[in-house]
């Protein structure tokens, strides 16, 4: 009886070790991405060049982007806040101008 109770207590643990490793797991991609807003600055064949509202000049490869849209970037910083030579691109879409 004692073993079987430890198995239980075993299997309890090592789930809620794997729900705690996943949830952290989340949480940490949540915090590595943030959004930026930017204008189409040029476009050669399938490379756009864009300036967020920094002054940072940031490329991706994408079709349809015209010079002067205006964009939501979503960025992943790579887990590291202070180094933004690192940051991607992970998607970019264009804002709707209000008529």
């Amino acid at each position: 009886m004692e073993v079987i109770m430890m198995k239980k207590e075993s299997i309890k643990a090592m789930v809620a070790g794997m729900v705690f490793v996943s949830a952290f797991s989340f949480c940490s991609c949540l915090e590595s991405t943030y959004t930026r807003k930017a204008t189409v600055k040029n476009v050669i064949e399938d490379t756009v060049i864009v300036e967020d509202e920094g002054g940072n000049v940031w490329e991706f490869f994408g079709d349809g982007f015209f010079e002067g849209d205006k964009l939501t970037l979503t960025m992943d910083n790579n887990h590291t806040d202070s180094i933004i030579t690192d940051d991607i691109i992970k998607d970019a879409n264009k804002i709707k101008l209000d008529k």
